[in-house]
């Protein structure tokens, strides 16, 4: 598993690459599951308290794109749900 050094370039190629519609529900969710990930490895590690704060630039407008932007609007939009094949299952 890449441990807490690394998330900040997995995050950057994510948000890179995941730039359309829904993609930006499936980056916000594979980041809240790669920080779970990584936080569950290193629960028992004294030194882990705080080695995610520089990720924090890229994390936090993602989250605020979620609660209050344009993703917002999106997941209260029932037809596109039938536009997508990923969003049918």
């Amino acid at each position: 598993m890449v441990g807490p050094y690394f998330l900040h370039y997995i995050i950057r190629e994510l948000k890179f690459r995941l730039t359309k519609g829904w993609e930006g529900h499936i980056l916000n969710y594979t980041v809240f599951l790669l920080i779970m990930t990584v936080s569950e490895d290193n629960k028992n590690n004294p030194n882990f308290i705080g080695s995610l704060d520089y990720c924090l630039i890229d994390i936090l407008p993602l989250l605020i794109n979620e609660t209050f932007g344009e993703l917002r609007h999106e997941k209260e939009d029932l037809e596109i749900g039938t536009k997508l094949p990923e969003m049918r299952k």
